[in-house]
């Protein structure tokens, strides 16, 4: 069987077309992606510095120490006591989490800069 170096370039030629054609659209997605990343990075960078602003403000430790002096202060039952002193170690454990959670964030964006 003879080989048509015509038939063999034409097919080459087409098989170059296709893979350009595919190669195209991976730069394209690649920019999308850069972009839509680039959007969401400045996203989180904007709630990272109101939630860390937040937490500026706010001293948990001292708020909880505060919290239950005011309590131990107070001339209430002993359920209530407890009851005040179980809210006020779950508000400090929710500002630490909250706290912790935006330090975890800031290294996971600072990792993929």
């Amino acid at each position: 069987m003879e080989v048509n170096p015509d038939r063999m370039q034409r097919s080459d030629h087409d098989t170059l077309i296709r893979v350009e054609t595919k190669v195209d659209g991976l730069v394209e997605e690649i920019k999308t992606s850069n972009s839509n990343l680039s959007a969401q990075m400045f996203d989180h960078e904007i709630r990272i510095r109101s939630i860390e602003k937040v937490h500026d403000q706010v001293d948990p430790i001292g708020s909880a120490v505060k919290l239950n002096k005011l309590i131990a202060d107070q001339t209430t039952t002993n359920a209530e006591k407890r009851q005040l002193a179980a809210i006020s170690a779950g508000i400090a454990s929710l500002i630490t989490a909250a706290g912790m959670a935006v330090a975890a964030l800031n290294g996971f964006l600072n990792l993929h800069k």
